[in-house]
């Protein structure tokens, strides 16, 4: 820095810490490299927020160094610990904690293992060597925590090095020799490798009670002074451990990029300075926070490694991410694999696992299911393997284009099964009054078996729009003649037996239709006449009755006749010259219907046919003799009067 520079910068730091002469002891006691050497730890040296800053922006540096983070942790302890809890922290850095020997760490962790073992499984009624076990010795200065383990088969140490997250890790300059490392949760799980919702929620709560209380406890035993806790499962149930007294510190490494530290204070001392990340995949799953957290996973491990004098590479996870800026391979990497085939056969010799590019070997285990480290032993190449494989599906799938039909009927099913349980899609031998979906090309599609295409209707964005504005659910109803779709009491679009034969799969539809009206005809429904009740006549109509009544079949045909004859709802207006009364008008016929009614609603039109020999209360033919049969015959209206109430009436009419 300059020397204004220098001098501005002494007199801001005096100003923040001259209040708490405590604090001022970080700074003044510092070496010239900026750090405190005492016991395994290094000192931190309390840099002011803003002439760091300043010093940052002429420096070509990344600021993702350790001292770079323990620069700005420095300043933000300094604003926000009190003198008691700054003075526990400089205790803890200066004071290495009291660590029993190795052996006898070891031979009580594994002790605590065992018991939870015996437990865990007694709970589970899974194997034992799905259960993974720590890595790294009881004594490290520093621990990691992961979530839970996504490999199939046994589970064993946590420190895989066939795992690529492990091989990250190694790359940034963890170990295995170094660090003390476990999951939260210990029991291997292949489901947690969807990315969705925690697998564990699927646990009984005492089984997920017995992992908690494992990782607690361990934690509790070892000293374990400096934790990176990856991956927000673990999080959530680290923090749940902390006292009362811990007190959280946020550092904005660079913009929305932000660390967040727990200082576990307890009534003797400071415990344990913790620090979060993303878990170490997770810019293959989430690439579109991917660069703000590899900043932040750089960032706390360098942190932590500088503490513990151990060298880092200083960008693994920012590098990671630039490599890989659109997540996980979604395909094959057909050219990286001819590529790595080329180079074999140039040099005459298989590549080694470490000149193969991460995502690539991550996709290869998932794609071989294969130990690709017993493929290098056995003496062959992962590129050839994967090479072999992808000829082999592709013969497979010029065999299947000339199979036979059995084999295209089998495969088309399969298809539709994984279809079934992708897309949640709802199959049903009979879909009579179900919910169905019109997407906004205005197709309708009904799903009867996997054996089988869906049965599909173009029905027009018209028909769509349309059922769109009622804001109800549409359902589907079949009747002999065809089907009828209704939204509430509306039927909003019907088809016709022959016009369902001549769709395309019109067979198939045909067979449906009589498959329905059979099943209708098995069970066993109360009449319309049996539903039907009387009320008291009002403004001088005659008995009044209320009508239940199922799908009109005649509007699926559009024949009047099969309109009267299933109580299918008509059009009615109001009255020419005024009159506030309302009237059905079709083929020289007007119905008059009472000014109560809901003209806007419509009315249903039934013909009402009397026991054979007796002669309707209200007969059509009104002029004929008592012995014509024609005087059988009535008509039944049903309206919606203002009040909302479903009424009915008879109704006389003479034909024009």
């Amino acid at each position: 820095m300059t020397e204004q520079a220098n001098e501005a910068h002494q007199i801001e730091k005096g100003k923040n810490h001259a209040k708490t002469p405590e604090k001022a002891s970080l700074v003044q006691s510092g070496s010239e490299d900026g750090r405190i050497p005492v016991a395994a730890n290094h000192k931190l040296s309390d840099v002011n927020l803003i002439g760091y800053f300043r010093e940052f922006d002429r420096d070509s540096n990344d600021g993702l160094s350790g001292q770079d983070i323990a620069r700005l942790f420095a300043d933000q302890v300094g604003q926000t610990l009190d003198a008691a809890e700054f003075k526990m922290l400089l205790d803890f850095l200066n004071k290495p904690p009291t660590i029993l020997p190795l052996e006898h760490l070891h031979n009580t962790v594994s002790a605590l293992l065992q018991e939870f073992h015996n437990a865990e499984i007694q709970e589970s009624g899974e194997p034992l060597d799905r259960l993974a076990t720590p890595s790294g010795p009881e004594s490290a200065p520093l621990g990691l925590v992961l979530h839970v383990q996504t490999k199939k088969g046994k589970a064993g140490e946590f420190w895989d090095s066939e795992n690529s997250s492990i091989q990250t890790l190694e790359k940034k300059g963890l170990s295995s020799a170094s660090i003390y490392a476990f999951d939260w949760h210990w029991r291997a799980e292949e489901s947690a490798r969807n990315r969705g919702s925690c697998s564990t929620r699927q646990w009984s709560e005492k089984l997920l009670s017995l992992h908690n209380s494992m990782s607690f406890h361990l934690l509790e035993f070892l000293p374990l002074p400096f934790l990176i806790v990856a991956g927000s499962c673990a999080k959530a149930g680290y923090r749940r451990t902390l006292s009362k007294r811990s007190k959280r510190i946020g550092l904005a490494v660079k913009p929305y990029s932000i660390i967040e530290f727990d200082l576990d204070f307890r009534n003797d001392g400071l415990r344990r300075i913790s620090a979060y990340m993303d878990h170490p995949a997770a810019c293959f799953y989430r690439p579109k926070y991917a660069i703000q957290n590899a900043i932040c996973q750089d960032a706390v491990v360098n942190f932590f490694l500088w503490l513990i004098h151990s060298k880092s590479s200083r960008t693994t996870f920012s590098d990671l991410q630039r490599s890989h800026p659109n997540g996980a391979l979604r395909k094959a990497p057909l050219k990286e694999m001819w590529q790595y085939l080329k180079m074999e056969k140039d040099q005459n010799r298989n590549l080694k696992q470490q000149e193969y590019e991460l995502g690539f070997l991550t996709w290869a285990r998932r794609f071989l299911e294969e130990d690709l480290v017993g493929i290098l032993e056995q003496g062959g190449s992962i590129a050839e393997a994967v090479s072999k494989k992808i000829n082999k599906r592709l013969s497979a799938a010029i065999a299947n284009r000339t199979s036979t039909p059995e084999r295209k009927s089998r495969f088309a099913r399969q298809n539709r099964e994984i279809l079934k349980a992708y897309y949640k899609i709802q199959y049903r031998e009979s879909w009579h009054g179900a919910i169905v979906k019109i997407d906004k090309s205005g197709t309708l599609r009904i799903f009867v078996s996997t054996d089988q295409r869906a049965l599909a209707i173009s029905l027009g964005k018209r028909v769509f729009q349309k059922i769109k504005a009622y804001g109800e659910p549409t359902t589907i109803e079949f009747a002999k003649i065809g089907i009828a779709l209704k939204v509430g009491e509306h039927i909003v679009q019907a088809r016709s037996r022959q016009m369902l034969s001549r769709l395309k799969g019109g067979t198939a539809w045909v067979k449906q239709l009589d498959r329905e009206v059979e099943h209708l005809e098995t069970q066993t429904f109360a009449s319309s006449e049996d539903t039907s009740q009387s009320m008291t006549p009002e403004n001088g109509d005659s008995a009044i009755t209320q009508q239940e009544t199922g799908v009109s079949e005649a509007v699926i045909g559009g024949d009047l006749r099969h309109r009267l004859l299933s109580n299918a709802l008509f059009h009615c207006s109001k009255w020419p010259h005024g009159s506030k009364a309302g009237r059905v008008y079709f083929r020289g016929v007007a119905i008059y219907v009472p000014k109560q009614a809901e003209v806007c609603k419509g009315v249903r039109v039934l013909r009402d046919l009397s026991a054979e020999n007796v002669s309707h209360s209200t007969p059509c033919a009104i002029d004929a003799t008592e012995e014509d049969p024609a005087r059988r015959l009535g008509i039944r209206v049903t309206f919606f009067n203002k009040e909302s109430v479903k009424r009915g009436f008879n109704h006389t009419f003479a034909l024009n």
